[in-house]
């Protein structure tokens, strides 16, 4: 009896030794692919701080403001082709089999090559155009032309990335990005020995570094995709089904986020676009963290509500929201109490001034960060016409109040227009959530439809992807 009952209190503690056992590797697991992540947005983000920052000292405002205005439309280029084609596959992946994702990751490689040729050739357009009719400085105009001759391979790039994290693929990304920014350090490195660099030189070592990143993670990744010609409008189709409202809400996104630069140059110079830009930098030291968590967090909610349906999704929403406030409350009080020293002493003493800028900026991030999981809650439930609807609410106010006040205020006046509206949008945008959820589970929509996609209209749309696979 003695020996039973030795045997037996064994056995409990060795059961209880593999539970703690497993959720401390269910912990890891789960933290792991966050740190990475973290280290993955880091290595991006102080890569491009550090290009910014050197553009900014050595070549002065006014090539800080022509980099900061091809920046802009490199971001709203990539930012569209995401949304046709990375926006639908982060929803609809974790429901689909692997079999079925080859062929599906076959078609939107195909159309991201076509979507950038496209984006590429309009921008080498317009900036033809502008020069010959004299709307285009020549030194803008030649960072135009470079612009649009590398956007395929750092749209590439980032398609490959965003591909990463909606596998949850976090080391994948890793290898991409630590590929891009030791050549990208590497080419301005020898840009500035040898006193040659320029804004548009500057985007040519941009796009050889992304060349050589993505060629190479498709060369060994290649058996991730699997190409049928039979399938390529098929799926353009679905995606853009899909997608058109997504990309409705992503293009005023992108507009809120980059509609001030341009005005600011029309108003006032290429010389305030630049301390812009600087002030912009500064205030984006952040992203490292807040880009890492979302390019991995953000994800996470369309696979939570995939698996576990409404209820959960909607805490975890409200979870990542509270995150990001707290994760962005220390960079709001570091801009008011020495933001301004920070900006002066990487960027030089002719910045100075801003302090009420830099403030107002980092209150617009806080605010716009803490929205994105809402946002992203909406897109899996099918509702991205209401986003769209809140980001329209969103440009009207920032157009109507916004070009006055840069008119009369330059840069303070664009960034209190930028911290008043995004307030309002992200109010509106919560309450858009909350009355969706609100109403799906109380018709009973707690859980997922047909294995986890987000409605009948999308399981609809996805049956004749599945049928590939029989």
């Amino acid at each position: 009896m003695v020996i039973l009952d030795s045997v037996s209190a064994f056995d409990v503690r060795a059961r209880g030794a593999i539970k703690a056992t497993r959720r401390a590797v269910s912990k890891s697991a789960v933290a792991l692919p966050g740190f990475i992540a973290l280290c993955d947005q880091g290595a991006v983000s102080i890569t491009n701080f550090a290009t910014a920052v050197m553009i900014g000292r050595v070549c002065g405002k006014a090539e800080l403001g022509v980099y900061s205005l091809a920046w802009t439309l490199i971001t709203i280029t990539t930012g569209i082709i995401a949304t046709l084609n990375s926006a639908p596959y982060t929803v609809f992946g974790p429901q689909l089999e692997r079999s079925v994702r080859r062929l599906y990751l076959g078609s939107i490689l195909v159309h991201q090559s076509l979507l950038s040729t496209l984006f590429a050739s309009l921008i080498l357009s317009v900036a033809a155009l502008g020069r010959w009719q004299g709307w285009l400085s020549i030194s803008t105009s030649n960072v135009g032309t470079t612009t649009a001759a590398v956007i395929v391979f750092i749209s590439l790039k980032e398609f490959i990335r965003s591909v990463s994290f909606a596998e949850l693929r976090v080391d994948w990304a890793l290898s991409v990005d630590l590929t891009a920014c030791l050549a990208q350090i590497a080419g301005i490195a020898l840009l500035v020995h040898w006193g040659a660099l320029t804004a548009s030189r500057t985007y040519t070592i941009l796009g050889i570094s992304s060349a050589v990143a993505a060629c190479g993670w498709l060369a060994l990744h290649r058996q991730t995709f699997h190409f049928d010609k039979r399938f390529y409008i098929p799926d353009l189709k679905r995606n853009w089904d899909f997608g058109k409202w997504v990309l409705g809400s992503g293009l005023l996104w992108q507009a809120t986020a980059y509609l001030f630069p341009w005005v600011l140059a029309a108003f006032h110079g290429r010389s305030v676009t630049g301390v812009w830009a600087a002030c912009s930098a500064i205030v984006a030291l952040g992203n490292p963290v807040l880009m890492g968590l979302s390019n991995y967090l953000l994800p996470k909610i369309s696979n939570i509500y995939a698996t576990s349906g409404v209820q959960k999704m909607k805490r975890h929403v409200h979870r990542y929201s509270l995150l990001f406030i707290v994760l962005l409350l220390p960079v709001v009080i570091a801009m008011a109490g020495f933001g301004e020293r920070l900006l002066t002493g990487i960027y030089g003493a002719g910045y100075g001034g801003t302090r009420g800028t830099l403030i107002l900026l980092a209150l617009t991030l806080l605010v716009t960060t803490q929205s994105r999981p809402y946002s992203q809650g909406l897109f899996s439930l099918g509702c991205a016409k209401t986003d769209t609807l809140v980001n329209v609410v969103w440009v009207v106010l920032m157009i109507a109040v916004g070009i006055p006040a840069v008119r009369s205020y330059a840069a303070f006046g664009a960034a209190a227009t930028m911290a008043a509206t995004s307030s309002m949008a992200a109010a509106i945008r919560m309450a858009a959530f909350a009355r969706e959820t609100r109403r799906r589970l109380t018709r009973g929509g707690a859980v997922p439809l047909n294995f986890g996609m987000a409605s009948p209209p999308v399981a609809a749309r996805l049956s004749g992807i599945s049928d590939r696979s029989n």
